[in-house]
């Protein structure tokens, strides 16, 4: 397992930050996704490295309209 640390630039409230955290949770192969109201602009993303890459997390953040940068990983 591989976990990335993402800031959004976009200030997300509590449902848009589930939205969020759900979509990524779509994505095969991605494990977890931990996400609090409190720190609405960061996500910390689990995933097997061996079939998902961080652009991929970023390409579906992307897709959502949003800006987001990978800060630790």
């Amino acid at each position: 397992m591989h976990a990335i640390q993402v800031h959004i630039d976009e200030t997300l409230d509590a449902h848009a930050l589930q939205e969020v955290a759900d979509s990524l949770r779509a994505i095969p192969h991605v494990e977890q996704v931990a996400c609090n109201s409190n720190a609405p602009h960061e996500l910390l993303v689990e995933y097997d490295e061996h079939h998902v890459q961080a652009m991929d997390i970023v390409d579906r953040l992307h897709q959502r309209g949003l800006h987001p940068d990978v800060i630790s990983g």
